[in-house]
């Protein structure tokens, strides 16, 4: 996907204009007035529906959680989206956290119930997010991984700062 000319960050919203300032742009480039300003969830006329499942690295130090998903939502909600609890044909975008990764055991590993136990949880999880995937696969529904989804937010670009 193209980065565009510039990233901005709105920093006051008016009866009928808004302030924003420039946080990126492009060498070579200028803003000229009446240039496109676009988000891939704003939209003020459509709400978009979004699915958000998995769980998310958002400072990527290679453990993902369940917290950040919910900032994820945050973000969709703040963006005017609106989250869905399961794909279907209402859906708009899907973005999938990281992809369970099943724990490996010995035989005798095994044995140990509290392992059993892991390995049947992990076995659930990837399945589940499988079916989510393969669903929005279907209904030919975009899947968004957490990279994608934040840098067309222009989540990154915020964070850096």
């Amino acid at each position: 996907l193209s980065r565009g000319k510039a990233s901005i960050e709105v920093v006051r919203v008016g009866q009928g204009s808004s302030e924003c300032r420039v946080t990126r742009l492009t060498p070579g480039q200028q803003l000229s007035e009446g240039d496109l300003i676009a988000n891939l969830i704003y939209d003020p006329t459509v709400k978009y529906n979004c699915v958000v499942y998995g769980d998310f690295d958002l400072d990527r130090n290679g453990v993902a959680t369940p917290q950040d998903a919910d900032v994820i939502k945050h973000l969709i909600t703040q963006w005017g989206g609106k989250v869905m609890d399961k794909v279907n044909v209402d859906t708009d975008f899907v973005v999938l956290g990281k992809e369970p990764v099943l724990p490996t055991f010995t035989k005798d590993e095994l044995q140990d119930p509290f392992n059993a136990k892991k390995l049947a949880d992990a076995q659930a999880a990837s399945d589940a997010y499988a079916k989510v995937r393969d669903t929005a696969k279907d209904l030919h529904i975009p899947i968004l991984n957490q990279n994608r989804f934040l840098y067309l937010i222009g989540y990154y670009d915020q964070s850096h700062r």
